[in-house]
């Protein structure tokens, strides 16, 4: 596996939710060597979080892609922890894709989100890393 770098993680990175209420999710953001960015959000498993992050895709992902100066290739992951809230569900991972949209001020934001789930080690290629360990 080719080893990314490791540009940012926060363990509570916030972003605005459903009617401005701040919501907040996990982050890790990897440079793999080719300049693609990967960017993956974790919705904890807390229920004070906010909005979850599939439903914040929008947002979420237009604000981190905009912080790390609106990269060329940009890959944003979604997250979800196994048996969250008590469940019994296996964690998930989709990667969401965007088209470019306008604002009404003419800057860029990223719209119409569609997911694809991946499995982990899809994911650990994908991140050119596999320090998504602690996210198990």
């Amino acid at each position: 596996m080719s080893k990314s770098k490791l540009l940012r993680k926060e363990d509570h990175y916030s972003y605005p939710g459903y009617f401005d209420a701040e919501a907040w999710c996990q982050l890790l953001v990897f440079e793999r060597a080719d300049s693609t960015v990967v960017a993956l959000a974790h919705d904890p498993d807390e229920s004070d979080s906010g909005t979850s992050i599939t439903n914040a895709a929008e947002a979420l992902g237009t604000q981190i892609w905009r912080e790390l100066g609106e990269p060329r290739q940009f890959i944003f992951i979604e997250y979800y922890p196994a048996n969250r809230y008590g469940g019994t569900e296996p964690e998930t991972f989709a990667r969401t894709d965007f088209q470019l949209g306008l604002e009404r001020d003419g800057r860029y934001k990223l719209i119409n989100p569609s997911w694809m789930h991946l499995t982990r080690e899809q994911v650990e290629i994908l991140a050119g890393s596999d320090e998504l360990a602690p996210w198990r």
